[in-house]
C-alpha cells in the first residue's frame, strides 16, 4: 500500500487526559471503549463511543498528506467472528464504489477530512443469488431501489450508522484526504454468505427506481494495509 500517514504517539487519551501506553489506563482508551461495547453487543454504546472518537485516538496525524496517486490504505484494528474494526484512508479524489453489507450493521465514524456518502436501501425482496468467490456461474443480480441518499460528511461529525437494510449499499467519495474507523457486525464471511458485492448503476427508471447490476472486483481499485499504530484493544488488555 502506502507508507503510513500516521505517526505512533507517545500516548493514548482516555477521557479527556493522556496516558502513558504502558499504564493500566491504556485500556480505558476510547477505542477499547468500541471494542468493549461491541464485545457485549452494544452497538448504541458502541456508537456513542465512537462519536468522541478522534484521529489522534487511532494513531493518524491530522497534518499528514496522502502523495499524489497513492492508493487507498486499510488498516486492521481488530477482528474476529463477531465483529471487526478498521481505519480507511481516502487520499482526496479517491473512492469506494458502491459495494453492500449484507446482513450486516456497520458504524462509520469520519476522523479526518471530508466524504461525500451516496447511499442506497436494500430491496426487501432482493435475490439472493448474488455472486461470490465460490461461485463462478450465477448471473449477476439486478436491484431494484429508490433513489439513493447523498449527503456530505465532514469531520468532526457524528458516527453514520446502516443496517441490513437501510443504507446498507453505500459509496465513498473523499472530497479531500479523509479517514473513516468502520465497525462491522458480524464482519464479512465468504462462507457464511457475507460476501462483499459491488454494483454500477445501469439505469435510473421512472417513479425514482434505481437499477443496480452487479459487477466484479471493479480494476481501477486499488486498496493496500498499513499497520493499525493507535491505542491498542482486545480481550488481553
Amino acid at each position: 500500500m502506502m507508507a503510513a500517514v500516521g505517526l505512533m504517539l507517545p500516548c493514548c487519551r482516555t477521557r479527556g487526559r493522556w496516558l502513558c501506553p504502558t499504564t493500566r489506563a491504556c485500556s480505558m482508551s476510547l477505542v477499547h471503549r468500541v471494542y468493549e461495547c461491541a464485545s457485549a453487543g452494544d452497538l448504541d454504546a458502541a456508537r456513542s463511543a465512537m462519536d468522541a472518537l478522534t484521529a489522534s485516538d487511532v494513531g493518524l496525524n491530522p497534518s499528514d498528506r496522502a502523495p499524489p496517486g497513492a492508493p487507498i490504505t486499510y488498516r486492521h484494528v481488530f477482528g474476529d467472528d463477531r465483529f471487526t474494526m478498521a481505519i480507511f484512508y481516502l487520499p482526496k479524489g479517491t473512492r469506494i464504489p458502491l459495494h453492500d453489507h449484507p446482513e450486516m450493521t456497520v458504524l462509520s465514524k469520519v476522523l479526518l477530512g471530508s466524504l461525500c456518502v451516496t447511499s442506497y436501501d436494500m430491496p426487501a425482496a432482493a435475490p439472493r443469488t448474488a455472486r461470490s468467490r465460490f461461485s463462478f456461474f450465477t448471473q449477476p443480480r439486478v436491484l431494484h431501489c429508490a433513489s439513493p441518499t447523498k449527503t456530505l460528511v465532514t469531520a468532526p461529525c457524528d458516527t453514520l450508522r446502516l443496517e441490513p437494510l437501510t443504507g446498507n449499499i453505500h459509496q465513498f467519495e473523499a472530497v479531500e484526504d479523509t479517514a473513516i474507523f468502520d465497525l462491522l457486525a458480524p464482519p464479512y464471511n465468504d462462507r457464511a454468505g457475507r460476501s462483499c458485492h459491488y454494483y454500477r448503476v445501469e439505469a435510473e427508471r421512472e417513479g425514482g427506481v434505481s437499477e443496480l447490476v452487479e459487477i466484479d472486483w471493479p480494476p481501477w481499485l486499488r486498496i493496500v494495509t498499513a499497520p493499525y499504530e493507535g491505542a491498542p484493544c482486545g480481550p488481553h488488555m
